[in-house]
């Protein structure tokens, strides 16, 4: 009795498993199909820009040699300056909330001062 219940708990799991491992399978292909597609109208604008503007495309060559050739050269210095640059990023973009009062949950927060209730 115990054998034929395991035998129908490890169809049931292999039969969710094969679930989960299809349902990210599409997952997968939807993203990749998302990303070439998010790639091939990136190029296609760079490709505009460029025609529009051909001495900003001089630009950006002359600027991507000088950057491949000084962090081919100095790759630690070049590891410790996108570190930095992403710190400071990072510190932009969730810096504000460093200054907000701590034991209000984010939810409850507004940016206006409101008087409480026993203020009025």
């Amino acid at each position: 009795m115990d054998d034929q219940q395991s035998r129908a708990e490890q169809g049931s799991t292999e039969h969710v498993l094969d679930q989960v491992l299809e349902a990210l399978n599409d997952v997968t292909g939807s993203a990749s199909e998302v990303a070439g597609a998010v790639y091939s109208h990136g190029e296609r604008y760079a490709r505009q820009v460029g025609e529009q503007y051909p001495q900003a495309q001089h630009y950006a060559r002359d600027a991507r040699r000088l950057v491949t050739r000084h962090t081919t050269g100095n790759p630690l210095l070049s590891l410790f300056v996108a570190g930095a640059i992403g710190y400071a990023l990072a510190w932009m973009i969730h810096g504000e909330r460093r200054n907000r009062d701590r034991h209000v949950p984010d939810y409850a927060r507004t940016r206006h001062g409101y008087a409480s209730q026993g203020d009025a």
